[in-house]
């Protein structure tokens, strides 16, 4: 939710789509997902006292790369949506999936059951990222030019609120 902020999603949809556009939103997207790796690395500590988990603080912050790898595979992943290919986005999930599985079980079973967890949790968007990159690439720039967004910024509202509230809403079920 946070580190996109539903901006990837313009890409979908927009029929003005460009390359320079899809350049911005990949790095706002990589700069606010920084901002919450950075808040989450600082809160580590206290997160894990206010809690009582002293071991939060060493895992928050390696949960929170997930937030960069994530950010970095956003744009892939709608530049697949947009071209149709539903097909090659879920070979990559499923791949991505049962190798993280696979040796975060393996980490889980050697006698490190939280290891094993924040290892498959971490492995899964960074081999999905790694395998966007390799097998649905585009032209990436270092091109930020927020004035392409500006007729997004009431959609990309619409997005990510109806992102966080389904998000609330999974956590309250649970």
């Amino acid at each position: 939710i946070f580190s996109d902020a539903g901006l990837s999603s313009t890409i979908v949809y927009d029929n003005l789509f460009c390359n320079e556009k899809a350049s911005t939103i990949l790095w706002i997207s990589v700069a606010l997902s920084i901002l919450i790796f950075l808040i989450l690395f600082l809160l580590a500590e206290p997160l894990a006292g206010y809690f009582s988990a002293p071991r939060l603080a060493d895992i928050l912050p390696l949960m929170a790369l997930t937030c960069i790898a994530t950010s970095l595979g956003n744009v892939h992943a709608a530049l697949i949506t947009r071209a149709l290919q539903f097909k090659k986005k879920a070979i990559m999930s499923l791949a991505s999936n049962i190798f993280a599985a696979v040796v975060g079980l393996t980490v889980a079973f050697s006698g490190f059951p939280l290891v094993g967890l924040t290892v498959m949790f971490v492995l899964t968007p960074l081999l999905m990222t790694v395998l966007m990159w390799l097998f649905a690439p585009w032209p990436v720039n270092f091109i930020i030019r927020p004035r392409l967004l500006i007729g997004d910024i009431a959609y990309v509202s619409n997005i990510a609120l109806s992102s966080f509230l389904d998000q609330i809403s999974k956590s309250s079920v649970t």
